[in-house]
């Protein structure tokens, strides 16, 4: 990957900006990415059950669902893509940890040998991209030229276009290779894909393992909320639809994927003081006990049980102003929620992902009927990490025209 995706991440602005903004105007994207996936892999049969693996399934249809944010048809349906950019998410991090634990001394020399997972994958992705960014890149400069030219495709409205016309602004011509270009979709799909899919995956065990009332209460505000706009799925009913947000935000509260939650690294010359007294030398790592907050009563009544409308309930208290109602949506963060950080460095993509959860649960809860489950799997526990019952199967069948 080009130094410069990550010596010079502007990509980041676009997903604070850009992505954020134009939730609105790609839902429609993403519920077509969503309905195909899910035709994909949980198939169309209304009249068995048939049993499917939830994290497999669920992060290849994530996978689509975000890349068609990322870069559009027919590129998000590639699985040979969305696989390059799974595998170099899987293999990054492990890579990494195996190159730590050599001397500093020795790491130039062992590096080359450990990452070539990484780049095989890297590779892969950009071969599979770059003749699309070559087609964009040439028909990004044909429009300078003249706006009404024919003959072209309409201009995409996603992420790697959004990309282009940020590159072609900048007085570096390096950020418009193909190279760089394809490098900063990668890195989204290695800060998209994987956390997403462990969410979603988190939620599906939660609402299965709980009161089958749940689900009930759920398809009547997904269908009530519809009926209000005609049917039609827009950020506008998205927003309205507070327990579906609840549910996503009860999961991501209960299932941080590290028991510590804002890590910082000292870097002042003279370390860190606290207001305490205590001092932090320069190069430790500081966090704070965040799965601990999180399950805290003192901030969360009865915080150790899954209650999926916690949330929606606490913004239907007329007690409560607006704007203190309003931090308890999924994607708002706070010293007491810390699933995506919080501070000028929370997840800036979080407000398009929780949009996406939302989506794909509300889409999943609607067209599939699915077993309950009389225990919840276990987790997955590696050190402070915590990851989703990766194997672990449940029954569903397409319902029959629920709407």
């Amino acid at each position: 990957m080009d130094q410069i995706v990550i010596e010079e991440p502007i990509h980041q602005k676009l997903v604070s900006s850009n992505l954020t903004h134009q939730i609105p105007s790609i839902v429609n994207d993403v519920l077509d990415e969503t309905e195909s996936g899910f035709e994909k892999y949980w198939g169309t049969d209304t009249t068995e059950y048939r049993e499917i693996a939830v994290y497999d399934t669920i992060r290849r249809i994530i996978g689509s669902v975000t890349n068609r944010a990322f870069v559009g048809l027919p590129s998000c349906r590639n699985p040979a893509l969305v696989d390059a950019g799974m595998s170099y998410a899987g293999a990054l991090p492990s890579e990494a940890r195996r190159i730590r634990m050599y001397p500093k001394f020795i790491k130039p020399l062992v590096a080359p040998f450990i990452i070539k997972g990484t780049k095989a994958h890297t590779k892969a992705f950009y071969d599979i991209l770059t003749p699309d960014i070559e087609k964009r890149l040439r028909e990004f400069d044909l429009r300078q030229g003249n706006p009404k030219v024919e003959g072209l495709e309409p201009e995409h409205n996603d992420f790697l276009q959004w990309s282009i016309a940020q590159a072609k602004a900048h007085p570096d011509p390096r950020m418009a290779k193909p190279a760089t270009l394809a490098g900063r979709v990668l890195m989204l799909n290695f800060g998209a894909i994987h956390t997403t899919s462990f969410t979603m995956t988190h939620a599906i065990f939660d609402l299965l393992s709980s009161k089958p009332e749940y689900m009930d209460e759920l398809r009547d505000e997904i269908s009530s909320v519809l009926a209000e706009h005609g049917g039609q799925w827009s950020k506008k009913a998205l927003v309205q639809m507070e327990k579906l947000d609840s549910i996503i935000r009860e999961s991501l509260r209960l299932n941080m994927a590290s028991t510590f939650g804002v890590p910082r690294l000292v870097v002042g010359k003279n370390g860190f003081t606290t207001l305490s007294g205590l001092h932090i030398p320069r190069g430790n790592l500081v966090a704070v006990p965040g799965k601990n907050i999180a399950r805290d009563d003192a901030f969360y009544p009865e915080a150790s049980t899954y209650q999926p409308f916690r949330f929606a309930e606490k913004r239907k208290d007329q007690s409560v102003g607006y704007v203190k109602r309003a931090r308890e949506a999924a994607p708002t963060t706070t010293p007491e929620f810390l699933p995506f950080g919080h501070g000028k460095h929370a997840c800036p993509g979080r407000f398009f992902a929780t949009s996406e959860m939302k989506l794909i649960m509300a889409y999943m809860v609607m067209n599939y009927d699915m077993e309950p489950l009389d225990k919840r799997p276990d987790d997955i526990y590696a050190g402070p990490a915590k990851l989703p019952p990766l194997a672990a199967t449940i029954m569903i069948r397409k319902r029959v025209n629920w709407n």
